[in-house]
């Protein structure tokens, strides 16, 4: 996982530690994908990363914003 955003948690984390850290960071990015949802993280020294706050699920947007109605 090379996402630039994960940079400052991985120079807090002790490399020991970085597998277990990827893993639960690759988690939680492809949950994040599949739903729109956003995290607020907090994440420990040995790479235990704990979700704080979660956003709601964003409502799809429409196909067509203008939709015709008979009269």
């Amino acid at each position: 996982m090379s996402d630039p955003r994960f940079a400052p948690v991985y120079a807090y984390v002790h490399p020991v530690f970085w597998p277990w850290l990827w893993l639960q960071l690759w988690a939680i990015a492809t949950h994040q994908k599949e739903t729109g949802q956003d995290f607020l993280l907090n994440v420990t020294r040995c790479g235990f990363v704990r979700i704080k706050y979660v956003s709601d699920v964003r409502k799809p947007k429409p196909k067509n914003l203008y939709t015709y109605e008979a009269p």
